[in-house]
């Protein structure tokens, strides 16, 4: 199985502010009506999360599966940009069977429940955890990852990661 680490800078504050307690309500009661009223009031911040250009008015001829994880992944892309992908691609199964419990965290971060568009992992990380999974991967002996942790000061405002 192939697995593509995706991350990118994320507006964490904001989104959870936002976005996440309407996220959290449609996975509790499995229906995507809030996530569709959140994309049609904010048009201008979202993009198709598989290609990167803006959605209009018809985002829903966009949709493969049409299903709340899809709808959710549409939503999510108001707080960061699908083209900014700096993840660690294909090297993610070796270094996955590789790190110590503590690094793989720092790679990832925390999910939310229910919250998986992709079938294969999604995680997040806010600032605070941001800060201390980039001292956890600087101190790491795997140049990939003392590489990631890099790439990851751009992202201070939060990270999404995705597969």
């Amino acid at each position: 199985m192939s697995m593509y680490h995706k991350a990118f800078v994320f507006e964490w504050i904001v989104f959870e502010t936002d976005l996440k307690p309407i996220l959290e309500r449609a996975i509790n009661s499995q229906n995507p009506d809030g996530l569709c009223e959140f994309i049609d009031a904010n048009l201008e911040f979202i993009k198709d999360p598989y290609e990167g250009e803006p959605v209009d008015s018809d985002w829903r001829d966009q949709l493969e599966a049409g299903d709340l994880q899809e709808i959710a992944d549409f939503a999510l892309t108001a707080y960061y940009d699908p083209d900014g992908d700096f993840g660690l691609y294909h090297d993610w199964l070796d270094i996955d069977e590789n790190a110590s419990e503590e690094e793989r965290q720092a790679i990832l971060g925390f999910s939310i429940e229910g919250f998986d568009p992709g079938r294969m992992g999604s995680y997040f990380q806010d600032p605070e955890k941001l800060k201390t999974s980039r001292g956890v991967l600087n101190r790491s002996k795997d140049p990939r990852l003392k590489n990631f942790a890099s790439r990851m000061q751009q992202a201070c405002s939060g990270l999404y990661v995705t597969f």
